[in-house]
């Protein structure tokens, strides 16, 4: 048997020439297939066209199997997460629990609000220790969820196929600092009022640019802001939109807040967590 032996050297591995050229211009590539990423992201499968599309489907579908079919094994190690997702669930639902306790006794009224929570505090069994607990978990779900999404940007977590589940905790994110911005709100006491007002400048800002570009009279963005915040252009005046913060507390976001706390963690165990780039 004769045996061809190869003594050449292989020539090393160039990169395609439009592979090049994608790394040359990477940012302005990034921007013109921005909103078709986006798009992919968020609605990732179209219509199935085969048995095994449809079983992958099947598979995905949260309803079906709230647990994922298939969990990589480096996604359930600790120091790939440092459980800052968990740690976020976990005081949501201590903060979920405590405030259903606490909406028993509170009165959402600007006249009857400050003297309901000092009730819950000096009065009603326990009322210290539950709002105390209450207050703790949001600040602990705040300072978490901050946490969650530095640490998926700097392993580089949000990239693709885990697109769709970095919209969500960016969509997250926001609603937990409106959650805990209209949560201060609630007992309508100095530093309620204080909040509105710094929460209310900072929405305005945006009067300064357009001042600036003497456009405030047909172009408002700040004032619109301010007025949507507050209702008025003074705090003092924003009695009207007490009871729509407390609703906006309570109602308008905990059924997608809950959802999504849910599914994240499911969808992370199923697409696996990179390790630090």
């Amino acid at each position: 048997m004769n045996l061809r032996v190869d003594t050449q050297e292989p020539s090393p591995i160039k990169a395609p020439a439009d592979q090049v050229q994608q790394d040359g211009d990477s940012f302005i590539g990034n921007l013109r297939t921005l909103w078709h990423n986006l798009r992919e992201a968020t609605f990732r499968t179209g219509q199935a066209t085969s048995d095994r599309a449809r079983t992958q489907k099947v598979f995905g579908n949260f309803l079906l199997h709230i647990h994922s079919t298939r969990v990589h094994v480096r996604s359930l190690k600790f120091t790939t997460t440092l459980g800052l997702g968990i740690a976020a669930l976990a005081s949501f639902l201590i903060a979920l629990v405590t405030g259903i306790l606490l909406m028993i006794y509170y009165t959402p009224s600007t006249e009857l609000a400050y003297q309901s929570v000092k009730d819950i505090h000096y009065t009603v069994p326990t009322g210290r220790f539950i709002r105390n607990l209450h207050r703790w978990s949001a600040h602990v779900m705040v300072i978490t969820v901050i946490l969650h999404a530095v640490r998926v940007f700097f392993t580089g977590s949000y990239k693709r196929p885990r697109e769709f589940n970095w919209l969500i905790g960016l969509g997250l994110l926001v609603i937990t600092l409106g959650l805990s911005f209209t949560g201060y709100l609630l007992p309508w006491d100095q530093l309620a009022y204080w909040a509105a007002t710094i929460g209310s400048n900072i929405a305005s800002s945006p009067r300064e640019l357009t001042d600036a570009l003497d456009i405030t009279t047909r172009f408002d963005p700040g004032g619109q802001s301010r007025e949507l915040l507050l209702g008025s252009d003074s705090a003092l005046l924003s009695a009207p939109r007490h009871g729509a913060a407390y609703r906006a507390h309570l109602v308008d976001r905990r059924p997608f807040l809950a959802h999504s706390q849910r599914r994240r963690p499911r969808e992370a165990q199923r697409r696996g967590a990179p390790g630090p780039r």
